[in-house]
């Protein structure tokens, strides 16, 4: 799996880089769908090229050494959205509605509570 996944992502990379080219040229050409700028180039195609790297690393650490790699992953994920959503809501939360710091700790933290119990009884 380990000899497909680094291909498959630098082709990924490869297609995301082009993408981001072209669409700073044409934003209607690389976005199908909503409005149409740049700033949505980048914003998609940008997000990706950050994130393909990190899941394949993430995806090949967990191949080599195991799953407690891949809790402690989910862990700094988390703690991600608490920083995040303590600095603006709207952004890790999706649902309608009032949004508030509360509501992230209150959503995150159950699952970083969880995650840390689960990664603490993996040890």
């Amino acid at each position: 799996m380990n000899e497909l996944l680094v291909p498959l992502g630098s082709i990924l990379f490869l297609i995301c880089s082009l993408a981001i080219i072209i669409g700073l040229i044409n934003p209607n050409l690389v976005i199908w769908a909503g409005k149409k700028t740049r700033g949505q180039v980048l914003k998609y195609y940008g997000m990706t090229i950050i994130v393909i790297p990190i899941i394949s690393g993430v995806i090949n650490a967990v191949i080599k050494d195991g799953i407690s790699v891949l809790f402690a992953f989910l862990i700094l994920l988390c703690s991600l959205g608490i920083i995040i959503g303590l600095i603006n809501p709207n952004l890790v939360i999706k649902k309608e509605g009032n949004k508030t710091r509360l509501m992230v700790l209150k959503y995150y933290g159950i699952v970083l509570i969880v995650l840390f119990i689960i990664f603490a009884c993996m040890q």
